[in-house]
């Protein structure tokens, strides 16, 4: 069945990346024309810098595995992220295929799905992490120059704490992921499901197994966020130079 099936999911990811490409051809074309006139040396400067994006990116998830003793060399992890880069960006759906692609690559190297997805949400966490950190630094800067008042305070907040209580709730859901898996388990034996219902919660329990032992190496070595996050730092740091660059490139 799962042979079937495999296709079928890959025919309908090719044809909405192609789909994807096409809607954006035209933007595409925009950007060459803008880069024929724009200056060669500021290019140049802008590229360097969007490698050292990926290189600090790659850095992140790098570190992230070195925690749970599991090694890949930053250049492979380069690949791998530029490849997420794509993927997350010609179908944006919440970086997610982004995500199971790393998890899928991972895996073929001998990481399990779950420890692969555990690294994901840390890496969404520092990420996110980082960009508070800058958006806090942003906003006193702001107030300090007296240039906060056009500053939408209450929308950003409700965003935020959006945010915050997503990332709580998805770890309250890895904590308690014995007694969420029990009651899926009963929840199928009341309704007399059929076997590859239970095949597939067998798939998820060990998922979530593995998800919460890659959380609890986190939370016994909370040091561990601190490296990504400052990488992470970077990361937004070098996007932000980038544009800045390409304005004088243009």
């Amino acid at each position: 069945m799962m042979k079937r099936i495999r296709p079928i999911w890959f025919s309908i990811l090719l044809v909405l990346a192609i789909y994807a490409v096409a809607v954006r051809f035209s933007e595409f074309q925009e950007i060459l024309s803008l880069f024929k006139n724009a200056q060669p040396a500021w290019v140049a400067v802008a590229i360097i810098l969007q490698i050292g994006t990926y290189l600090a990116a790659a850095g992140v998830y790098h570190d992230i595995l070195h925690t749970l003793a599991f090694h890949v060399r930053v250049a492979l992890l380069t690949r791998i992220y530029l490849a997420m880069s794509f993927l997350t960006h010609i179908l944006p759906v919440g970086a997610f295929t982004g995500s199971v692609y790393f998890t899928r690559t991972l895996k073929r190297f001998g990481l399990s799905q779950g420890q692969g997805a555990a690294v994901s949400l840390v890496a969404m966490v520092t990420g996110y992490l980082a960009f508070f950190t800058m958006l806090i630094f942003g906003m006193v800067y702001l107030i300090a120059s007296r240039a906060a008042s056009e500053l939408p305070v209450m929308e950003m907040g409700i965003i935020l704490g959006s945010i915050v209580i997503t990332f709580f709730g998805i770890d309250r859901m890895i904590v308690h992921h014995v007694r969420i898996t029990h009651l899926l388990r009963h929840a199928l034996e009341v309704f007399r499901l059929k076997e590859r219902w239970y095949l597939l919660f067998d798939r998820l329990a060990t998922f979530m197994t593995d998800l919460a032992g890659g959380r609890l190496l986190f939370m016994q070595r909370k040091r561990a966020f601190i490296r990504p996050a400052l990488l992470q730092i970077t990361v937004l740091l070098l996007d932000a130079l980038t544009i800045y660059v390409i304005f004088f490139a243009f």
